[in-house]
């Protein structure tokens, strides 16, 4: 039968823990070592357009904080995965959300049960226990560099987002814990920062309200959509390398037609942004081919939505049914009008 003694010198070690300076249990080396292998990623199929991979391994090696800046689908998170592929370093990512609080961001404290042995008899036990985030996982790591991803930065409030000050410092490198562990964790030497975000969200918090402040701490690399042909092209043979079986007699006169229009809509789309802002008029934006339709579209067509369409395309799908349901679907404000204006469009465009 189980003793409960509730007062007694805790051992320094308890259940892969360590005791901290103010007798808090914090994860030992080998429990942040035991999570950290199991976020390493193999090589990702990212395209690199302009060098982005050499500038992150550059701030790496500067110890800078590296923002990410682009549209959904821009591919961020998959250039920040490529990189850590490519290092052979753990990925820890951490989603900002409006709801993101404190504790989620950093851990919290939490009592706990423990069963240990006292003079030949089993002992219950309660110990205050830190429970870790993600990013203070990844800020304990003093054996093993990792690529610190926190996405959705706009979404971020302004009072949380506070914390990643020190973290982006080059002179701090830092996550203080003091109230909750008495300890602070300075980053691996090769451990970096990266934080990503869509620039023209129209949600959360959005960039400009981001602090100038954090924003100088970063390197900024912008990651647009693929603008030409070529570049679209590789993105997509890239990731469908691993389709198996025979595609469809006209697939690749299929996929160039579809390539060449979303690339279209998508220059029709800024075109349209841009007359918004300026006060012109944006109904003339995209020709008889596209009309009004444009103003119930929310985003521009990412290479992801491109290459969903064409996997079902080339097990056999229609492609009107493939396009409808994985371009068009993934971009209107809301089914009708916008849907059939757009189905119309890529017709006239022959990928159907």
């Amino acid at each position: 039968m189980p003793t409960n003694v509730r007062t007694i010198d805790l051992p320094e070690r308890l259940n892969g823990h360590r005791k901290g300076i103010k007798g808090v249990y914090v994860p030992g080396p080998e429990m942040i070592g035991k999570i950290l292998e199991s976020f390493k990623l193999a090589e990702r199929k990212y395209v690199d357009q302009m060098g982005e991979l050499q500038r992150i391994e550059t701030a790496q090696k500067l110890q800078r904080a590296v923002l990410l800046a682009g549209p959904t689908g821009s591919g961020k998170s998959l250039l920040a995965k490529e990189f850590a592929g490519k290092k052979g370093m753990p990925f820890v990512h951490v989603t900002a959300t409006e709801d993101t609080t404190d504790a989620k961001m950093r851990g919290y404290n939490s009592p706990q049960t423990f069963f240990i042995e006292i003079d030949g008899k089993t002992a219950n036990v309660e110990a205050n226990v830190f429970v870790p985030s993600p990013l203070s996982i990844a800020a304990m790591s003093s054996d093993m560099p990792v690529v610190l991803f926190i996405d959705e930065l706009h979404k971020m409030r302004k009072g949380v987002a506070s914390l990643l000050h020190a973290l982006a410092n080059k002179g701090e490198r830092m996550l203080p814990m003091v109230d909750l562990t008495g300890e602070v964790y300075k980053l691996h030497p090769e451990t970096i920062l990266v934080c990503a975000l869509n620039p023209d969200a129209e949600y959360g918090t959005g960039f400009q309200e981001i602090d100038p402040a954090l924003r100088r701490r970063f390197s900024t690399i912008y990651l647009g959509l693929p603008e030409t042909v070529e570049l679209y092209t590789k993105i997509v043979d890239v990731n469908l390398e691993g389709m198996k079986g025979k595609g469809p007699a006209e697939f690749a006169k299929t996929k160039g037609m579809l390539i060449d229009a979303v690339i279209k809509l998508n220059f029709s789309m800024e075109a349209y942004k841009a007359a918004e802002e300026t006060g012109s008029d944006p109904t003339t934006i995209g020709g008889a081919d596209l009309g009004n339709c444009l103003v119930g579209i929310k985003e521009r067509i990412s290479p992801d939505s491109v290459i969903a369409a064409l996997e079902f395309i080339w097990t056999g799908v229609h492609p009107r049914i493939a396009v409808v349901e994985n371009v068009i679907h993934s971009v209107v404000e809301e089914f009708g009008p916008t849907v059939k204006a757009l189905e119309n469009y890529f017709q006239k465009k022959g990928v159907w």
